[in-house]
């Protein structure tokens, strides 16, 4: 039967860790505390046999104090073999010596149950009763072991209380109450070395459950480490070998686009530099925050000039901001110094990704990029980094998710303004590693200012400029940059006086009619339109070209003719005859998609057998489907912004004006709850991407001819 080690010894071959764990502690305490209690008892034998009285012979003295003394010596000896190996020992090594602390225990209490009789050896109760007190003092210095391991104590303490208990019992009848005294304080004892022994076992067992726990959440954190290190290697290594043919096709592309091409040639390669370009970004993200994940990398420290990195930023964003009429400037705070040590790549890293952010969530305003001195001494400068936008701001219950990794502010975000999420973790990564923090301030529709600061070196000499003349460090010189107190640009006006009437009856004048005539009934071929007449189009219609032209790239075709209507060209008179119109095609197709590369692709595949228009997103798609040339056939994409595929289906459902036209779900949604979904709220198929284009013409052409069927019985019926 199994013994509790509370009570016994250590079971053989036990797999109890809690008790392993106990006994190896209390032997630990017990053995340690014997060790320390040598000096302890020669010391007490040695004073002992000096101050007792003269009427007990030395002899006896020495019988007893010797035998205790060498007690103490076996003891110590003992208990330095049991600590020796005791951390390694096994569950029989640690059995064997709890019988051996057992051994020494019983033989140390029966050697001082002793000293009452030799101390009342001649019948003289007061040298027996300071025996006794001795034997007491003793069993209570053992108390100290009693929760360790009680079988051993009790045993102990009842050999020295029942040596005591008989001597007195047999040497004088008036001491009967002091043998029951005895007697009840063994069981006192011994019930106090269980209840000791229960705690002190609770108390090791929580402690050894707590490390197990701390071992296992290291193990985990290992792991976790080893997971993390293993993933940013893999991601090194994978996003290195990406970027080789993704620097080739940027680059070939980039060579193609510089030779003689067709108008769709030159689109599809267009479409191709760009997807590859917003694919280098991508993977130039992971790779830095796997670098940064891993620990590798590391930041420079040399001089520059932070008006050369200024300058960098706000060139490398002109254009985004001019293609949205957005105005871009820069204040710099005077004491501002131009001589920096640091990393100049990171710090211009980190501020790319809030002004272009800022530009991206920026419909129209401006955005502004300030800095300022916020702290100095002899050896660094802490300068801090703000840029302010008046776009669609965010809501204060976001402002934590946006500086985590793959986050934005709500999940529409990334759809209607793509992105990862990456550029804020990053931009905050690099700022702590400048010593710095970011931060953030926000009000919906209203507009944001994304912060950062960091520290930086201070040169020793400052070298000279042009004229080998000193720049002194507190006075900011912007060469090519705006001046601080230089106001914001204006922003520039969408038409010009200058530029010739719309109505001039030229060819230039018919191709801004046939652009804003595609453009208002979403027809995509104003895409290619104005990449054929690229050249044309521009002298024609001036500073709104680049916008135009941006517009239309993006499939944003309501922007487009808004552009256009404003120049005046809205007059559909004008149209070249030659031009096909919705009625000369049988059917018409209306693509939904938020991706510019997804609708170039689905208009270039049904263009030839089909009309199509394109629509961004789902409020556009029910206007479409609502007005008064409603499509045939409807592809919808299911991840939009705002409203998604699902919503734009159901609202489609809802319009008795738009409840009969046909939707197939064209999307990278290929999950089976999705598609059932779908086809549950009224979808007539469900077509995944990337997309088979023979198979999305066979599906296509299938759902026409249904159409036409179902609409050829519904006029006979009528008819009846």
């Amino acid at each position: 039967m199994r013994i509790h080690t509370a009570w016994g010894f250590l079971p053989h071959h036990t797999t109890n860790t809690v008790a392993v764990g106990t006994a190896r502690a209390s032997l630990e305490l017990r053995a340690g505390q014997s060790i320390a209690s040598k000096w302890v008892i020669w010391a007490v034998c040695a004073v002992t046999v000096f101050v007792l009285p003269a009427d007990l012979p030395l002899w006896v003295r020495l019988c007893w104090a010797l035998p205790v003394m060498g007690m103490a010596e076996v003891n110590w000896r003992v208990c330095t073999h049991v600590m020796d190996g005791l951390a390694q020992a096994s569950t029989q090594g640690l059995r064997v010596r709890q019988i051996w602390l057992w051994w020494m225990t019983a033989i140390n209490q029966a050697l001082m149950g002793s000293t009452v009789w030799w101390f009342g050896y001649s019948g003289d109760l007061t040298l027996a009763a300071v025996g006794t007190s001795l034997q007491l003092i003793y069993l209570s210095a053992a108390m100290i072991n009693a929760a360790t391991h009680p079988t051993t104590f009790v045993s102990g303490a009842w050999i020295n209380l029942s040596l005591a208990i008989l001597y007195w019992a047999t040497h004088s009848l008036v001491s009967i109450p002091l043998v029951l005294a005895l007697a009840g304080m063994g069981l006192v004892l011994s019930r106090l070395s269980v209840q000791m022994a229960h705690s002190f076992e609770e108390s090791i067992g929580m402690r050894y459950e707590n490390q197990r726990l701390l071992a296992k959440l290291e193990e985990e954190k290992q792991v976790a480490t080893e997971a993390t290190r293993f993933k940013s290697q893999f991601l090194s290594n994978i996003s290195h070998e990406i970027r080789t043919p993704i620097s080739a096709i940027t680059s070939m592309s980039y060579l193609v686009l510089k030779s003689e091409l067709t108008a769709k040639q030159r689109k599809y390669v267009e479409m191709i530099d760009q997807c590859s370009l917003h694919l280098r970004k991508l993977i130039n993200q992971v790779l830095d925050l796997s670098k940064m994940d891993a620990g590798m990398l590391q930041l420079e420290h040399r001089e520059f000039r932070l008006s050369q990195a200024l300058d960098n930023v706000l060139t490398m964003n002109e254009d985004a901001a001019t293609a949205k009429d957005i105005a871009l400037s820069l204040h710099v705070k005077p004491g501002t110094p131009e001589r920096l040590l640091g990393d100049e790549l990171r710090l211009t890293e980190v501020l790319l990704n809030f002004v272009s952010n800022a530009i991206k969530f920026t419909e129209q305003g401006s955005v502004r990029l300030e800095i300022a001195l916020v702290e100095q001494t002899t050896e660094r400068v802490q300068l801090k980094f703000s840029v302010q936008d008046t776009g669609i701001g965010i809501e204060p219950e976001h402002f934590d998710a946006l500086f985590k990794s793959f986050s934005q502010a709500d999940s529409s975000t990334s759809r209607k303004y793509g992105g990862t999420g990456l550029g804020l973790a990053i931009a905050k990564t690099l700022a702590e590693m400048m010593g710095g923090e970011v931060g953030v301030q926000s009000e919906p529709r209203v507009g944001s200012v994304f912060w950062c600061t960091a520290w930086f070196g201070r040169p020793e000499t400052v070298a000279a400029d042009l004229d080998n003349e000193p720049i002194p460090l507190d006075i900011p010189i912007w060469p090519r940059l705006a001046q601080p107190d230089a106001p914001d640009p204006a922003i520039p006006q969408a038409l010009s006086a200058a530029l010739p009437r719309p109505n001039d009856d030229s060819p230039e004048a018919l191709l801004g009619h046939r652009l804003a005539w595609l453009s208002a009934n979403d027809d995509p071929a104003a895409v290619d339109l104005i990449a054929t007449y690229a050249a044309e189009l521009k002298n024609r219609l001036g500073g709104s070209f680049e916008r135009i032209q941006t517009a239309l790239r993006q499939y944003d075709l309501p922007k487009a003719y808004r552009l256009l209507e404003a120049m005046g060209y809205t007059d559909p008179a004008t149209l070249a005859p030659t031009q096909k119109t919705a009625g000369d095609l049988a059917s018409s197709i209306l693509v939904v998609d938020d991706t510019p590369t997804n609708l170039a692709l689905m208009f270039d595949l049904l263009k030839d057998e089909y009309q199509v228009r394109v629509a961004s997103n789902g409020e556009r798609a029910l206007a479409i489907a609502s007005g008064s040339n409603p499509p045939d056939l409807i592809l919808l994409d299911v991840m939009m912004p705002g409203m998604d595929g699902f919503a734009t289906l159901t609202q489609l459902q809802a319009n008795p004006a738009s409840a009969h036209i046909p939707v197939v779900f064209l999307t990278a949604k290929n999950q089976i709850e999705d598609e059932e979904k779908g086809l549950r709220l009224g979808a007539l198929d469900y077509i995944t991407k990337p997309v088979n284009p023979p198979i999305v013409l066979r599906r296509v052409r299938t759902q026409l001819m249904l159409k036409k069927a179902h609409d050829f019985l519904q006029d006979k019926a009528n008819n009846l």
